[in-house]
């Protein structure tokens, strides 16, 4: 398995953050993971909170986990909330379903990492995390 390179996470968290803070959204924070949900890069915008790694981290982590994008994991979570509750303790005590939250795709559709963007609405997380997916030529699922 190829997994994402520690240059384009950095690239990826860094174009998620300057999206969101060109559009004068409240700060965003960003993680990029590995395939096996490990963190490899992370930024946390201008005055933005702190403890807003775990937020990112428990986003990206269930995505890898469960090999899909945040929105059909919040989706699946609301129609199995139980089930869903035990995901989030066997993967950790941060890891949440929801927006903002999913896969990074090299060409041939292979899952190489995770993304999780915390601070703004979860519509904006996850569209500044699809914006810095694709912008460096990688294909989103969230």
């Amino acid at each position: 398995m190829t997994d994402i390179s520690l240059t384009v996470a950095q690239a990826i968290v860094a174009h998620s953050i300057a999206y969101g803070a060109e559009r004068g959204w409240n700060p965003l924070s960003t993680v990029v993971v590995d395939a096996g949900g490990h963190a490899i890069a992370f930024a946390r915008g201008d005055l933005a909170p702190p403890g807003r790694l775990e937020l990112a981290i428990g986003k990206a982590k269930m995505a890898v986990m469960l090999g899909m994008g945040g929105t059909e994991i919040g989706e699946k979570a609301e129609l199995r909330p139980a089930f869903f509750t035990s995901l989030a303790q066997a993967y950790g005590p941060f890891a949440l379903p929801g927006q903002g939250g999913g896969l990074i795709k090299d060409a041939s559709g292979r899952v190489i990492g995770g993304i999780g963007v915390t601070g703004a609405t979860s519509q904006q997380d996850a569209e500044a995390a699809t914006f810095a997916i694709t912008a460096c030529g990688f294909t989103a699922e969230i």
